[in-house]
């Protein structure tokens, strides 16, 4: 009680620390917003919101917590190692986010300055990764291949033809090519928005080619 009274009191270690508090939320929910804006919509839900605003603060906590005890430290990595994660991450990259968030909350506990630093050049990173697969698009090339994590966050464009398409072996979306029999052909693409996918359309109408489109965000 003694403790919670002393750190509710106004002086200038506590403003500090509630300062570092707010800094460490405003990184978790700024890397958030910018896998947002940067097309990552796995990111976007209600639970991957709050845990990149919880992750960073809770770990900045337990680091002010056992800093400087070592009988703390080991009673509390005892403590946390009964805890089990059952929820499947579903790509390294998500994994190395999570772990990025818990090293911001660390950083922060031991100087904010490291935190931030982290925090702006994670940001840079993902946005620099952006701009250059927006340029490579632009070039006519595809700079990153789609993981099968990702695929399911894009459109699929499922076509069923009697003959072979040759035009389609160039395409850069075609991820699956199989051949039932000899009359019988189909192949799979998948693109990131709707307007990828207008041309190959019109070509695929003129040609009387039937096809399905499946959404899967």
């Amino acid at each position: 009680m003694d403790n919670f009274i002393q750190l509710t009191l106004i002086s200038a270690k506590n403003l500090e620390f509630y300062y570092t508090l707010i800094l460490a939320l405003l990184s978790g929910l700024s890397i958030r917003i910018t896998l947002g804006i940067t097309g990552q919509r796995w990111v976007q839900t209600y639970h991957q919101t709050l845990t990149y605003i919880i992750l960073p603060i809770t770990t900045l906590v337990i680091t002010k917590v056992i800093a400087g005890n070592i009988a703390l430290s080991l009673g509390m990595i005892g403590a946390l190692s009964i805890v089990r994660f059952r929820n499947p991450v579903k790509s390294p990259f998500e994994l190395s986010m999570f772990f990025a968030l818990v090293t911001i909350g660390i950083s922060m506990g031991v100087n904010y300055k490291w935190g931030l630093l982290l925090t702006i050049t994670i940001i840079l990173i993902i946005f620099f990764a952006k701009l250059l697969e927006n340029l490579s698009s632009k070039m006519g090339k595809k700079l990153f291949t789609t993981s099968f994590d990702e695929a399911s966050q894009k459109i699929f464009l499922e076509i069923d033809s009697k003959a072979e398409l040759n035009f389609l072996y160039d395409n850069d979306n075609l991820v699956q090519i199989s051949k039932i029999d000899k009359n019988s052909y189909f192949y799979r693409l998948i693109f990131e928005n709707k307007k990828e996918i207008d041309e190959l359309k019109k070509l695929l109408d003129s040609k009387d080619i039937s096809y399905e489109i499946r959404y899967n965000f």
